[in-house]
């Protein structure tokens, strides 16, 4: 990992190998959920050969230093200090759960930027039982093991699941606290049509941590959204099947780039 200096303050970036690397992918920022941080994109990040993929640490996680983003919005702007920083014109942006939010706003607010966004397991709304959020800091082994199950699906082998358990062991539990009360406090149901860039939903048949409810309702919402649904799995689908996770975005975006050069010709 590297840290970019950006408008925002220094940044944690995480990038392919130079030799792993897609020649001309799409420049494309990866933002991970509550309490996460840019290496839950490891398993992908050297899969892709449409994108040119750009995981972070948002403020305050991993690497990059505090302080901590204020609102969903707050975290779309570093998004764009990100994108600004590296002296890129437009980027796509996939955004996992929280992050799934974040792309929301950073397609509304930024769409002369905005190549296109995949929002993944996540929603307009999110339910977070606000009055147990105290327990994350009261008993965070027992919260730990509750997170770490819902990131596959129940039928998981015993080695993915021990993979889960070493992601959500890395978390702080204030900072995973402070990042579920953004996901409750965010509802795009009144403004999510209005989005323009391309959007591909990808979501997991049993996500026992945001529901598929949650991804056909954005999908009702968004008039041009294209749909995947990936099982078995759970909340962390580019854990549990980076190949058809990765598959799944690098089709899209090729799609569409496809789409953008047949509209290109002349007739």
């Amino acid at each position: 990992m590297s840290l970019i200096s950006t408008a925002r303050g220094d940044i944690a970036i995480l990038r392919p190998d130079i030799a792993e690397a897609a020649q001309g992918g799409l420049p494309t920022i990866l933002v991970h959920g509550s309490g996460g941080r840019a290496d839950i994109w490891s398993p992908v990040l050297s899969l892709f050969t449409e994108l040119d993929p750009i995981a972070i640490d948002l403020p305050g996680h991993g690497l990059s230093p505090g302080p901590l983003c204020r609102s969903v919005e707050d975290a779309a702007d570093v998004v764009d200090a990100v994108r600004r920083a590296l002296g890129l014109s437009r980027v796509a942006v996939v955004g996992h759960s929280l992050g799934g939010a974040i792309a929301q706003s950073y397609a509304l607010e930024q769409s002369e930027h905005c190549a296109g966004i995949v929002i993944a397991n996540s929603g307009c709304v999110f339910f977070v039982d606000r009055e147990g959020l105290p327990r994350i800091l009261d008993n965070w082994p027992v919260m730990m093991e509750h997170f770490a199950r819902g990131q596959v699906s129940p039928r998981a082998s015993q080695s993915m699941m021990e993979a889960a358990r070493q992601l959500v062991m890395k978390r702080d539990p204030a900072v995973l606290t402070h990042d579920l009360e953004l996901c409750a406090g965010f509802d795009s149901r009144d403004w999510v049509s209005k989005i323009q860039p391309a959007c591909l939903i990808v979501t997991a048949c049993e996500d026992q941590l945001t529901p598929f409810e949650h991804s056909t309702d954005l999908l009702a919402r968004i008039p041009h959204a294209q749909f995947t649904a990936i099982g078995p799995a759970g909340h962390s689908i580019m854990l549990e099947h980076p190949i058809r996770f990765a598959g799944a975005i690098d089709s899209f975006f090729r799609e569409l780039r496809e789409s953008c050069t047949v509209n290109e010709e002349p007739a």
